[in-house]
């Protein structure tokens, strides 16, 4: 019956809703999760609809105080963030609504992250590439450095993500983060996805 008169649960089952209670964690920790995912944690926006106060966050001043700006936005959240160096944090963890990033985050188990690099001796000029890929628990599944001959620093660049994307492809890996420090590459990759094309790997 809950199900049928909740219209925030579609098609008879919640995903986070799952998610969330199916977590190998204490009682308490779900409850909190939960608490935060309908964002029902007594922060300063809710307490100025309540009793007229400041709906700014105490600590940074720069936005209304939600459940999300708490646990990600401000900038001592982000600091703690990134201080602990969890893999799978990109710009997209920072823009999702507060329900798309638990779902990311609380579903982060089964992805695979690929770093690539590519360097040039000159533009062109002598060039190689090479890249890790890392499990959900950033455990060491595979490397790769191959020499590439005379080419220019993206197409180097460009190398090295596919030779990974090769790489991930040989074993079976659906689930995958890619991140290198060429934006050019990185935008290529997504203008390709965005547009439909498929790319040939082989």
């Amino acid at each position: 019956m809950y199900w049928k008169l909740n219209p925030r649960v579609v098609g008879g089952v919640d995903h986070i809703w799952k998610v969330v209670w199916k977590l190998p964690v204490s009682r308490r920790i779900q409850v909190f999760l939960w608490i935060t995912v309908l964002d029902r944690l007594l922060t300063a926006k809710r307490r100025a609809k309540l009793l007229g106060t400041d709906p700014k966050c105490l600590i940074c001043g720069a936005a209304e105080e939600d459940s999300c700006h708490v646990l990600r936005d401000c900038t001592k959240a982000k600091q703690l963030w990134f201080s602990l160096d969890i893999f799978y944090l990109d710009s997209e963890s920072f823009i999702l609504s507060s329900r798309d990033w638990f779902i990311k985050n609380l579903g982060s188990k089964g992805w695979f992250k690929l770093n690539f690099d590519g360097a040039v001796k000159g533009n062109p000029g002598p060039a190689s590439c090479r890249g890790v890929l890392r499990g959900d628990a950033r455990d060491w599944v595979c490397g790769f450095a191959k020499i590439l001959g005379i080419c220019s620093a993206i197409s180097a660049e460009l190398s090295g993500m596919v030779y990974g994307l090769k790489i991930a492809q040989d074993l079976g890996i659906s689930k995958l983060v890619v991140e290198g420090d060429s934006a050019t590459a990185i935008s290529t990759l997504q203008a390709a996805w965005d547009g439909g094309q498929v790319w040939n790997l082989e």
